[in-house]
């Protein structure tokens, strides 16, 4: 190699360690890894948000969801990147037969990331008086229905995400899962090693 390309590489890890890019995450962790695990880790958050706000965009949610992001977050950061997803419906509030989105798995893989979320409806609480039906909420969409339209069943959505200079991280591709959610999990988990 030359000195110009080994210039260029040393530019190119000081960039991604210089903007805070945590280079290789695993949430959950995997057996043997050596990847970072903290979910309140800066570019975490920023990949778990991009890719629920993704979620809520495609769907065109225009009333409140609920989000249930990754164990061990924060509560205060949890709160804090409400707004930024949908400043007027998502809340990290349980409320009994609303759309909940719920992140499941996080990778990143230095420039790329891959978030699987699960899109359900959030069932009862305790001590809260009934809400809308499922129909009436989803504009009618029943069970067996087209899995895009059919929010009557739990279904796995993996957001791929790409870190692009001067862009930052921005969605490459949204796949809805055709499959339970323990086996799309699976497969997911798998195609991100």
């Amino acid at each position: 190699m030359n000195i110009l390309t080994l210039t260029v590489i040393g530019l190119a890890g000081l960039m991604l360690t210089g903007f805070g890019c945590a280079a290789y995450v695993n949430i959950p962790p995997q057996s043997g890894d050596m990847a970072s695990h903290d979910p309140n880790h800066k570019t975490v958050l920023e990949v778990e948000t991009l890719a629920i706000k993704a979620v809520a965009d495609k769907w065109r949610l225009n009333q409140p969801f609920t989000v249930k992001m990754l164990d061990d977050t924060e509560p205060g950061l949890r709160s804090e990147m409400m707004p930024r997803i949908n400043e007027k419906y998502a809340t990290v509030d349980q409320i009994e037969g609303v759309l909940m989105i719920e992140v499941k798995q996080l990778y990143i893989r230095g420039s790329s990331a891959q978030v699987d979320l699960v899109r359900s409806i959030s069932g009862p609480v305790q001590g809260q008086s009934p809400q809308p039906t499922t129909a009436e909420m989803t504009g009618g969409a029943q069970a067996g229905a087209d899995p895009e339209q059919d929010f009557t069943r739990p279904t796995i959505v993996t957001v791929d995400l790409r870190w692009e200079a001067f862009a930052g991280w921005t969605i490459k591709r949204i796949r809805l899962w055709n499959a339970p959610v323990e086996q799309a999990l699976l497969s997911s988990a798998e195609q991100s090693r």
